[in-house]
């Protein structure tokens, strides 16, 4: 796409939306779980700890946390937990 990499797309309008979102506090009806672990070597995990996510530490890499079973068992109940369908299909 062109322009998309340059720096003023990253400020312009274009991305605005996004950037307001990116932003904003989670809403109140959206659950969400943070992953983390105190081996990851390069996110410090207490930045992870969100006061409003549900918290699950695992013994991971920072790269190998898409390849750990642990995480793959703390997110499977985090998903399986989200039973209010108007937030899922609010997100669709």
């Amino acid at each position: 796409v062109p322009g998309m990499l340059r720096f003023t797309c990253l400020r312009g309008d274009c991305c605005r939306r996004f950037r307001e979102e990116f932003h904003a506090d989670v809403p109140p009806e959206v659950g969400y779980t943070a992953i983390y672990s105190k081996t990851d070597g390069i996110v410090n995990w207490r930045a992870c700890l969100d006061p409003c996510a549900d918290k699950v530490e695992v013994r991971a890499s920072h790269l190998g946390m898409g390849l750990n079973a642990e995480v793959f068992a703390g997110v499977g109940p985090a998903l399986a937990s989200s039973k209010d369908e108007h937030v899922w299909a609010r997100a669709a």
